[in-house]
């Protein structure tokens, strides 16, 4: 008969990073012990404090880095672990609202708030994108789907504004309205606490929101002249540390609403300002081991790749072009930043087969 393994006490949870203040994370043990094992979780700066079941939920009030505690008991034996700074608040993930949706995919970093019954929400259009220059967008399907007036919203990633003097957002849209009663309405939003509270940027609906004759027989798929680029003004924002816009959907069972290639323009900035004359490539994109990273012959770079919760995984300072080593990076989505002299550069997302 085998011995009894020895007690060994270890934990993770759904999330290491909470995206706002009263959101849950849960935790689940993956301990060494038997099925008769209890357990006694300490939560530094959430609610509740501490709890004795094997599979907790705790709500993270406020800003910050939390330890957690796992105390394991299994008989007569005693086990602890404790994760110094386990969970963090997620930080900003740049300075510029910037996507295309090219990936194929949300940013992980965006987050679905709906208000409607849950079985629809904004999702990727894989077949066309703004002008049909591209072929990703992201939709809600009204025509399929009643959301009889409910919010459907998509909260994108959040952005510090700090070195922001004024700016544009410019995005692609398109629309078709189906008619009478059945209207849809497009709304972009803006928080600076962290989703409490919501300033509205852009409101259209209707005929007011469409860029296409009436379509009633099938889904609305626009063609390359029915899209029109909107903007808005976020000059407001100047000086926010953290700043989430809400792409928002009011369903009355019309016709598929699109958005594309939202983008700052416009940009001026205080402090730190960006140096838009020079000619700095990072390439291929999509990329498998390496990247290629070409830039005048003179000047030092920085460059910071993030992953999708915004901490810098991987970093370089860069004289001319040269090669990039990504190998021990897993395949997913990232985000980057070029400066120098501590002018941001560029910046954009990279995605890793």
């Amino acid at each position: 008969m085998a011995p009894p393994s020895e007690l060994v006490a270890d934990f993770s949870a759904n999330y290491s990073q909470f995206y706002c203040p009263g959101d849950t994370i849960s935790f689940v043990p993956h301990s060494v012990s038997s099925s008769s094992a209890t357990y006694l979780w300490t939560f530094n700066g959430a609610t509740p404090a501490t709890s004795t079941a094997m599979y907790p939920k705790v709500v993270y009030n406020s800003t910050g880095t939390f330890d957690v505690k796992l105390v394991v008991t299994d008989g007569a034996s005693v086990d602890s672990i404790t994760k110094t700074g386990f969970i963090n608040t997620a930080p900003p993930g740049g300075s510029a609202f910037v996507e295309d949706f090219e990936t194929g995919s949300f940013a992980p970093s965006w987050n679905p708030e709906g208000t409607g019954s849950g079985n629809s929400g904004w999702a990727i259009d894989n077949a066309v994108g703004g002008y049909a220059l591209s072929t990703h967008s992201m939709r809600f399907d009204n025509y399929n789907y009643d959301a009889q007036g409910a919010r459907d919203a998509m909260w994108t990633s959040k952005y510090d504004l700090t070195n922001l003097a004024s700016a544009w957002v410019k995005f692609d849209v398109a629309y078709s309205l189906y008619g009478g009663q059945y209207s849809d309405t497009l709304e972009i939003a803006v928080s600076t606490d962290c989703g409490q509270t919501f300033t509205q940027l852009y409101l259209k609906g209707g005929s007011t929101l469409a860029t296409a004759p009436s379509y009633t027989s099938a889904t609305f798929v626009p063609l390359a002249n029915e899209w029109r680029t909107d903007s808005f003004d976020i000059t407001s924002l100047a000086g926010y540390p953290e700043v989430i816009f809400a792409i928002i959907n009011y369903g009355r069972f019309g016709q598929v609403i699109y958005a594309d290639n939202f983008n700052m323009s416009n940009v001026i900035y205080t402090g730190v300002k960006p140096v838009s004359d020079i000619d700095v490539k990072v390439f291929p994109n999509p990329f498998h081991d390496e990247l290629t990273f070409t830039a005048p012959a003179s000047g030092d770079f920085d460059f910071v790749i993030y992953d999708a919760q915004s901490r810098a995984i991987l970093s370089s300072k860069l004289n001319g072009s040269r090669e990039i080593s990504t190998g021990k990076l897993p395949a997913g989505v990232y985000f980057y930043e070029i400066k120098r002299e501590g002018n941001i550069v560029r910046q954009g997302k990279l995605v890793k087969e």
